[in-house]
């Protein structure tokens, strides 16, 4: 992982431009490169869960729209911006080129706000059913308050709603290496929950609070779960599997056992007539009984620890996961003595897991030296 700039807009000096004049494409060419998902309909780049997107992130669709924001099961839904490509306009919104606000299943529903080429805003209010439905356009509509693309002084780019020259609203930050930076802003600064896209595909989602963060959650720690929840599957199947191996070879020795008694006996009496003799196979069978019961009571153990334990264990291991990542990429936090204690606390989850038939996939970060 990169280090994260997170700076005030007042910082740098900038240049603010037309959307059209200098074309959203240019500006999102570089975190286009590399993407999750690429078709010859649209391409993804962002959260993905389960197969689906999930969470935030970047669609450049087929027929030149550019989606930034929310996706829940595969759909568009939620809170995001749509871009509309050159010489075209968002749908329902004439001399639109760019929404923010909700969505569901892909259409403007609830608040919302539309914003010309220049920047300028026309409409503000609610939609329904993708159609705005108070008087389009507005005829008193706030001028102190546009949607800019910004040029900042060290290459990086910032799109999205400002006001009296500051980052206000919603808006997403381009670095010049193809990052990428999404959220919500207050006077230049990040607000809330946001995600911080890698050029290489990799995510992070950040919670801010005035100046200060907090990690949510990582694309690593996703790749756990998932193969936790994986290998949570193949426990239980194989598990089911036993009970109906041990269940199948009962059977079979039943079935071995009436066959071979006397011609108009019964088994009990067959049995009867050899309660004096202990062969060498029933010695075997004795042994293989009591070690079958050992085995067995292993695996109810492991699988009672698995049931109590995992998802705690689990938690710990992807906690300090995370604090390790914190510390990389920011490195006023790092703390030298912490990051050793992590790593061995980390180390005796993941061997405790496996111990008891589990799956910790060991994670760079275990071993992660600055």
């Amino acid at each position: 992982m990169r280090k994260v700039a997170f700076t005030i807009f007042l910082v740098f000096s900038f240049v603010s431009i037309s959307v059209a004049q200098t074309g959203v494409n240019k500006a999102f060419s570089k975190v286009l490169e590399v993407t999750n998902e690429k078709n010859k309909k649209e391409s993804f780049k962002g959260q993905i869960l389960k197969g689906k997107r999930n969470g935030m992130g970047l669609l450049a669709m087929k027929d030149g729209y550019i989606f930034v924001g929310d996706f829940y099961r595969g759909e568009i839904a939620g809170y995001g911006m749509f871009i509309a490509p050159e010489n075209e306009f968002i749908k329902n919104c004439n001399n639109s080129t760019v929404y923010i606000g909700n969505l569901r299943n892909g259409q403007k529903t609830g608040f919302g706000s539309c914003y010309t080429a220049n920047g300028n805003l026309i409409y503000q209010g609610q939609f329904e059913e993708d159609k705005p439905i108070d008087v389009y356009p507005l005829v008193n509509a706030d001028h102190s308050k546009s949607f800019s693309l910004l040029e900042l002084a060290n290459g990086d780019v910032f799109l999205g709603e400002t006001k009296d020259g500051n980052a206000n609203g919603y808006g997403i930050l381009l670095f010049k290496n193809g990052d990428l930076w999404l959220s919500s802003f207050k006077n230049g600064f990040k607000k809330g929950i946001g995600l911080y896209l890698f050029y290489n595909g990799e995510w992070e989602t950040l919670n801010f609070v005035e100046n200060n963060y907090d990690v949510v959650s990582s694309s690593a720690n996703y790749r756990n779960i998932d193969a936790a929840r994986k290998q949570a599957t193949r426990s239980s199947l194989m598990e089911a599997m036993g009970c109906f191996v041990d269940a199948a070879s009962t059977a079979v020795s039943i079935a071995g056992n009436t066959r071979s008694t006397p011609q108009g006996g019964s088994l009990l009496s067959s049995m009867n007539n050899n309660s004096g003799i202990t062969s060498s196979s029933t010695i075997q069978n004795s042994y293989s009984e009591s070690s079958k019961d050992a085995k067995k009571t292993d695996l109810d153990r492991n699988a009672k620890w698995m049931r109590d334990n995992y998802q705690i264990q689990k938690k710990v291991y992807s906690d300090g996961e995370t604090l390790l990542i914190k510390m990389k990429t920011y490195p006023e936090t790092y703390n030298n003595s912490l990051r050793i204690d992590t790593q061995t606390r980390m180390k005796k989850v993941r061997e405790t897991i496996i111990s008891h038939g589990g799956t910790c996939v060991q994670s760079e970060w275990e071993t992660w030296k600055p």
